[in-house]
């Protein structure tokens, strides 16, 4: 195992973290959207505020399924180190069925 990678959860939570500042990060902007000091109002300002996100809800919702399958099935909660090989499995499954 590569010593640099923490087991720890830290990377988890962080990625948590960012995926809910992306998602809180989108409603401000549609809060302040008419405020008159806001410079943001760009098409490609938007594709990267609204992209970032729907990145975040998406991941978002993919744990939130990931953690309620678990409870669903009665079993006990993986670690958070393991969360991220099966993300990383499903991503891996869905790019791999790519006919590109």
């Amino acid at each position: 195992m590569n010593s640099a990678i923490r087991d720890d959860g830290a990377n988890d939570a962080l990625i948590l973290g960012l995926d809910a500042f992306f998602v809180v990060h989108v409603v401000l902007h549609m809060v302040f959207r008419n405020h008159p000091e806001n410079r943001s109002g760009s098409p490609f300002s938007w594709a990267l505020i609204l992209g970032a996100g729907a990145c975040g809800t998406a991941d978002l919702l993919v744990s939130l399924a990931i953690w309620s399958g678990f409870r669903k099935l009665k079993l006990p909660k993986p670690a958070p180190s393991a969360i991220r090989p099966l993300r990383l499995r499903l991503r891996f499954q869905r790019s791999a069925s790519c006919s590109c």
